[in-house]
């Protein structure tokens, strides 16, 4: 079975010196069985694993004199020099190889090839990494920005949000997580915020410009100017929606008093019995 398997199995005496090791390793570490008999097993692992497989030997051999176990193993991942200069990474087990009084007699290992997974994990790290920067970078910015950004399901209830969505809504973030629409606008408005977003859903264009009369915590009223857009998943199914809300509240209050004033002034003008020209 040795013979014909493509993991390497070795074994080790008590010295650490090879007694046997399988065919397999011409193709693991391009040596023959002859020539690794003749090598220190430790000599084979890069400097990058030594320290470890020492430490994991130094390890069980410990526990081995505090009392005898047929379970004392390891499985390390250890980076193995090849004949050809290059390196492999290995899934390398060792357990103890015990006589009939359960006494540690030598050492047997498998040694695993796996370059490839560990090359893949390398990439998949890679790829996370660049997630989690760019995660990072765009919650910096959405947390510095004034406008409110949020996210909330087909139902409406918020799903993630910024900082200036909360001091808008004037709710610590807590109590928005999963709060609907509803629950800060009053009835009129909440079927035209309803008709907004089924309009989104409907056509799939985003919505511009749209104002939101908003209800704060402390009952006191804003209005926010809102941005729509529809979110899909990776099959292009609808799944929610997300927006930007700008505090449009002072400017609203400004170009009311400004056709206040102006109401004002063209009714004292059609009224007064003297004329008036420009």
């Amino acid at each position: 079975m040795t013979d014909n398997i493509q993991d390497v199995i070795f074994v080790l005496d008590m010295n650490l010196n090879y007694t046997y090791v399988s065919p397999s390793v011409k193709i693991l570490r391009g040596y023959e069985p002859e020539e690794v008999l003749k090598q220190a097993p430790l000599d084979a692992i890069s400097p990058s694993s030594l320290d470890l497989a020492s430490r994991a030997l130094s390890e069980v051999m410990e526990l081995e004199k505090l009392e005898h176990k047929d379970t004392i193993s390891r499985t390390l991942q250890l980076e193995i020099k090849r004949k050809d200069g290059t390196n492999v990474w290995t899934e390398t087990m060792v357990s103890f190889i015990r006589d009939k009084n359960q006494r540690p007699v030598g050492i047997l290992g498998v040694m695993r090839d796996i370059t490839e997974r560990k090359k893949a994990e390398s990439q998949r790290e890679v790829m996370l990494e660049a997630i989690r920067q760019g995660e990072e970078k765009y919650r910096t910015i959405l947390e510095s920005i004034q406008e409110g950004y949020f996210e909330v399901d087909l139902t409406g209830n918020f799903t993630f949000f910024n900082d200036s969505m909360c001091r808008i809504l004037g709710y610590p973030p807590e109590e928005m997580m999963g709060m609907n629409n509803q629950q800060y606008t009053d009835k009129d408005h909440a079927k035209r915020l309803y008709k907004l977003f089924a309009e989104v859903y409907r056509t799939g264009e985003p919505a511009k410009g749209s104002d939101w009369q908003i209800i704060r915590k402390d009952g006191t009223n804003k209005i926010g100017e809102v941005l729509v857009s529809l979110q899909k998943d990776s099959s292009g199914n609808p799944i929610g929606f997300s927006g930007t809300v700008r505090d449009a509240t002072e400017r609203k209050q400004s170009e009311e008093a400004l056709r206040q004033s102006e109401e004002r002034y063209r009714t004292i003008l059609d009224e007064m019995a003297d004329a008036y020209f420009e």
